[in-house]
């Protein structure tokens, strides 16, 4: 028996929702690395904060004498690096934020893909059930005029 139209339509139908569900998964996954790079960058924002403040306690201890420019100089390198660290993460941030936008625009394809099919589909099947009323309606016809002959 041949498969009607709609029937084989079906099988791109479902492919192409398999493929706007593998997208949004996709996008989930970018939105929650995103998300997740952003709330280490505030952390790393934070700490270099709160270490700002404690260099500053220190190179006001250093001007007193209490502490060696050793250790003032050891503060300064950390500070350096929590700061080259911050970039680092800012970085990461902007990479996320950019991996998301292309997820999201990938997604948005796959859906209007899926929606586009399942509306033709849902025509194909309004049309093949819309041909089948008629042809029924063609044989009842046939039948109330076929007696009428004899």
């Amino acid at each position: 028996m041949k498969q009607k139209a709609s029937q084989r339509l079906q099988t791109v139908l479902n492919l192409a929702q398999i493929k706007e569900q593998q997208a949004a998964e996709k996008l989930s996954g970018s939105i929650r690395q995103l998300a997740l790079s952003q709330q280490q960058e505030q952390q790393l924002i934070h700490y270099k904060h709160e270490y700002s403040q404690q260099f500053k306690n220190v190179a006001d201890k250093a001007e007193s004498g209490t502490v060696s420019a050793t250790q003032l100089a050891n503060y300064q390198r950390f500070y350096d690096s929590l700061e080259a660290a911050g970039n680092t993460q800012h970085e990461q941030v902007e990479l996320a934020s950019q991996q998301q936008e292309q997820a999201r625009s990938l997604w948005q394809q796959h859906y209007a893909r899926y929606k586009n099919m399942d509306k033709l589909v849902e025509k194909k099947r309004q049309y093949e059930a819309n041909e089948a009323e008629k042809k029924l309606q063609r044989e009842q016809d046939d039948r109330r005029i076929s007696p009428q002959l004899k």
